[in-house]
């Protein structure tokens, strides 16, 4: 839509992201990242088996030679023997290499025999992953701007990353404004219908990235709906008013000083900023309804949550 694109345009330019936050791993899903972010420490921080098998040092191995197991090292444990010529260290997947170790032997290379096993020949170095061959200690993991989503919060996780500093998800206080509606359930007598605006926007918010909050419609007057948007306007970073129609621009929108832009045939969408909040006033027809909050909402809540623009 030409209007609603010359709309868009001008509430934009006045959007700016939200003060960054730090936010526990879990809890940023969804956020936008407001620095960037380094490994703090090497991954894996010690030599790691790649495989579960035997550790030896390969220069004291002789193919076909009878080895002598010494210990068992599982995950999360070190070896508490010491590895000598003649000897090798059994090792789950993941478990830490012994110190003297530099070559892990996979267990479908082995037999076992009286008195020990017998390895196959193998390349120095093979089995094993290095300190730092994940992750490098400095290296950068994300940037600025990244969406948080599943995949980058597991591979934080595993930099030993506990929290990162992000834009947090916006705000979005949705009320309806009309003196006909009521809240959904109350009995409705002649004139009065449910309030449906407000669910229909406040999911919309939802699936638009923002957290939505939902209070009961006011009535078409300004010192009621000044009021709701004053009071709200501080611990909310967006409001959404549902049920403008052209009769409510005169009596509530200029008054607040909001913009009104025409969608449509006797209908009107309304964009400003208020007490640091920013305003968006949506149409009482739930289809144009739909339409101006598809349209825009995913644009101003990204913007809010510093998210970089295609």
């Amino acid at each position: 839509m030409q209007q609603m694109s010359s709309a868009q345009s001008a509430l934009l330019a006045d959007v700016k992201a939200l003060e960054p936050i730090a936010l526990p791993l879990l809890d940023s899903q969804g956020c936008v990242l407001a620095r960037d972010v380094v490994a703090p420490a090497d991954v894996p921080a010690f030599a790691t088996a790649e495989c579960a098998g035997f550790a030896i040092r390969a220069n004291d191995h002789e193919p076909g030679e009878v080895l002598r197991v010494v210990d068992d090292v599982p995950a999360g444990f070190r070896a508490s023997e010491a590895l000598i010529p003649g000897t090798c260290i059994a090792v789950t997947r993941g478990a830490p290499v012994p110190d003297e170790a530099d070559t892990v032997v996979a267990l479908a290379s082995s037999r076992s025999v009286d008195g020990g096993v017998i390895l196959d020949g193998t390349s120095p170095g093979s089995g094993v992953i290095r300190a730092g061959a994940l992750i490098t200690a400095g290296a950068p993991l994300a940037r600025a701007g990244q969406l948080l989503d599943a995949e980058l919060i597991g591979i934080l996780a595993r930099a030993g990353i506990r929290s990162v500093e992000v834009h947090p998800r916006p705000r979005v206080l949705v009320v309806t404004v009309g003196t006909e509606y009521v809240e959904p359930g109350v009995p409705t007598p002649t004139g009065l219908v449910a309030d449906h605006l407000s669910f229909l926007a406040a999911a919309l918010v939802t699936e638009a990235g923002g957290t939505a909050f939902r209070i009961p419609p006011v009535l078409d007057d300004l010192a009621e709906v000044e009021a709701v948007v004053d009071d709200n306007a501080y611990r909310s970073d967006l409001i959404v008013l549902c049920g403008i129609d052209a009769r409510d621009t005169e009596v509530v929108a200029a008054p607040l000083g909001l913009e009104v832009t025409a969608v449509g045939d006797h209908q009107v969408m309304v964009h400003g900023n208020r007490e640091g909040a920013v305003i968006l006033g949506f149409a009482d027809d739930p289809a144009t309804l739909q339409a101006q909050a598809r349209e825009i909402l995913p644009a101003v809540l990204n913007r809010l949550k510093g998210q970089q623009e295609q």
